[in-house]
């Protein structure tokens, strides 16, 4: 099983200043093939009372047509941060570029609870201008996560144990001109299949 170490921050201004400095879980596994695999990678720091998320990929052309809170994101240039707490179930935070949410909880692909007490401001910290994204070739999200928020969910979750939960990190684009699907910890399915959380990393606090 990979792992992946997240370090402590003292609040949101320190994740994002020191983006650069924080390890990088490369989005780098395809096993579902194809020829187009843009760079994309995931951060995850912890602070004293959230999680901070950082998710990038190197993209000058993307797809950004889904507007509505909830709505199929995946469709469009997709960055996908998955987080399971404890046994009780796992989150699925999926972004689109202009920073629309797809967010559920549960056990696995079906029956999902969709999030809708919470909107993407709740979340949302920072992200890439839109209009600049073809100039730059980057575009990004960075959120929060409230510990209170997790434990709405997952009572039993403890932010300050050394082991605080098993994670991947996706790129996708469903319906992209060049559909892709991308991981950080690699995921053992026929077809595409993200909702696989005996495949997700272990999270595991730096010591």
């Amino acid at each position: 099983m990979k792992t992946y170490e997240v370090q402590s921050v003292k609040d949101e201004k320190e994740f994002l200043e020191k983006i650069d400095q924080w390890p990088k879980a490369e989005i780098d596994v395809y096993p579902w093939g194809g020829d187009y695999r843009p760079r994309a990678y995931g951060i995850c720091c912890v602070g004293p009372e959230s999680f901070f998320v950082y998710l990038a990929a190197e993209e000058s052309k993307v797809r950004c047509e889904v507007t509505e809170q909830n709505g199929p994101v995946c469709t469009d240039s997709c960055l996908e941060f998955f987080y399971q707490p404890t046994s009780d179930g796992y989150f699925n935070f999926e972004w689109n570029p202009k920073g629309v949410l797809h967010l559920g909880f549960g056990k696995e692909r079906h029956g999902r609870i969709h999030v809708t007490e919470k909107n993407n401001s709740d979340f949302l910290i920072d992200k890439a201008d839109f209009d600049r994204i073809g100039v730059t070739g980057l575009w990004y999200v960075a959120f929060q996560i409230p510990f209170s928020f997790i434990r709405s969910y997952a009572p039993e979750f403890d932010e300050k144990a050394s082991l605080i939960g098993t994670v991947n990190f996706y790129k996708c684009g469903d319906k992209m001109d060049e559909p892709h699907w991308g991981c950080f910890s690699p995921v053992k399915s026929e077809k595409p299949d993200y909702h696989r959380p005996e495949c997700f990393a272990q999270m595991k606090r730096k010591q």
